[in-house]
């Protein structure tokens, strides 16, 4: 148990976790008070199996989408150099372009980049996440749905007024967490469930509460609905201290080249701080850094640890 007491239990839908480190999506501020809250233990995340396997997936191909993103608004520009009559002008500029790229993947990889890390950190943290897996009891529940054709999984769609739904894994992931729900030890303070998702989760018209036919279930283990990470942290948390922040300042300084190293493996770049993981030996108690390559995850040892300077 928490030095807080019992923890708050946190059922993530994936498109919460995507959010989380998507650009623009979610302040950096919350971003801190989540991770703050799930560390010190304030916050037990509930991640239901089939959000894992969504999040494995998507974290790897939304965080290319978003990366390529912020290149390709770079890229547009090096056209102009067609516009260039010498050839000393061109080359400077596309120079100019290249290193605004390079800069752009780096400023991309160590804020948002790296909060996906973060998140994916605590989410395999068997200390941090409890990672229920769907039974016999979640199966039976979903097959009797989809039978029924009883909404908002199955059946006609009732947001858009036509078309027939068929959201198997939205309702395997609601299942899962009822099922835990009704099985688990009386450890949590109160348990939320959190979505963006207000079209396979919730009423026509009201995004704040559970659908009707879910809403029954919901009561029966006191699982509560929220559409509003940021919300639901100020609610239950409103003088949180800040403790930790997860994202460098000074980006325009700590993103130049003086503090990366190539990696000799894959010939990636490697951050000499944001890419460092301490290891303690009884030969160095105040242990010594490794920097772990992001790309191929090559470990490159130092000689340095706290007490001394790598740069």
């Amino acid at each position: 148990m928490s030095v807080f007491g019992k923890p708050y239990g946190l059922i993530l839908d994936t498109n919460v976790l995507i959010d989380l480190f998507q650009p623009e999506k979610v302040s950096r501020e919350t971003f801190n008070n989540f991770m703050d809250c799930v560390i010190l233990g304030k916050l037990k995340l509930i991640i239901p199996t089939q959000v894992k396997r969504e999040w494995d997936k998507h974290k790897v191909v939304r965080n290319q989408e978003y990366l390529d993103a912020a290149i390709r608004s770079i890229e547009k520009h090096e056209k102009l150099a067609d516009h260039m009559p010498r050839d000393e002008e061109k080359t400077r500029f596309i120079e100019q372009i290249n290193t605004l790229k390079k800069m752009a993947e780096r400023e991309y990889r160590y804020t948002y980049g790296a909060r996906a890390n973060h998140l994916d950190k605590i989410i395999n943290d068997s200390h941090k996440t409890i990672m229920p897996d769907k039974d016999n009891d979640v199966e039976r529940q979903v097959v009797e749905m989809s039978i029924q054709k009883r909404a908002p999984f199955f059946g006609p769609d009732e947001i858009n007024g036509k078309g027939i739904k068929n959201e198997m894994a939205d309702a395997v992931i609601f299942f899962t967490a009822y099922e835990f729900m009704k099985k688990q030890e009386n450890d949590l303070k109160k348990i939320y469930f959190v979505s963006l998702n207000k079209k396979d989760f919730c009423t026509k018209g009201n995004n704040s509460i559970f659908h009707a036919n879910l809403q029954p279930y919901a009561d029966e283990v006191d699982m509560h609905y929220g559409n509003s990470l940021e919300r639901l942290i100020e609610e239950i948390f409103p003088n949180k201290p800040k403790l930790n922040d997860y994202q460098m300042d000074d980006m325009e300084i700590y993103l130049t080249d003086r503090f990366f190293i190539q990696c000799p493996e894959c010939t990636g770049e490697i951050h000499i701080n944001a890419d460092s993981v301490t290891e303690y030996t009884r030969e160095h108690p105040h242990g010594l850094y490794s920097l772990v390559c992001p790309h191929c995850n090559y470990t490159v040892k130092t000689d340095a640890g706290p007490l001394d300077s790598i740069y």
